[in-house]
């Protein structure tokens, strides 16, 4: 550790977050990687019905990225960024 002077202070004890003992920050950081970001995994091959801010298509879910679900329309192939998405639901 280092001292006021910048230098290391021998005996030091390591620092931590107050009021955590050193065990339990490995357990807090490890029960965060558990939860769920999204529902991916569930969409890919279904028709959904996706609504936008501003539009609202229909189709089947070609694939989903961290950013964007790759929609087949009857138009064409769409990218609809998830940031823009109000709502997904079956067709």
């Amino acid at each position: 550790m280092y001292g006021s002077y910048g230098g290391i202070v021998r005996g030091a004890r390591p620092r931590v977050r107050a009021g955590v003992r050193a065990e339990k920050v490995g357990e807090v950081r490890a029960a965060k990687a558990v939860l769920k970001e999204d529902f991916d995994e569930e969409l890919p091959g279904k028709v959904v019905q996706v609504s936008t801010i501003k539009q609202e298509f229909k189709g089947r879910v070609a694939g989903t990225s961290r950013y964007w679900i790759k929609l087949e329309t009857e138009s064409g192939v769409v990218y609809v960024n998830k940031a823009h998405i109000v709502s997904v639901s079956p067709a």
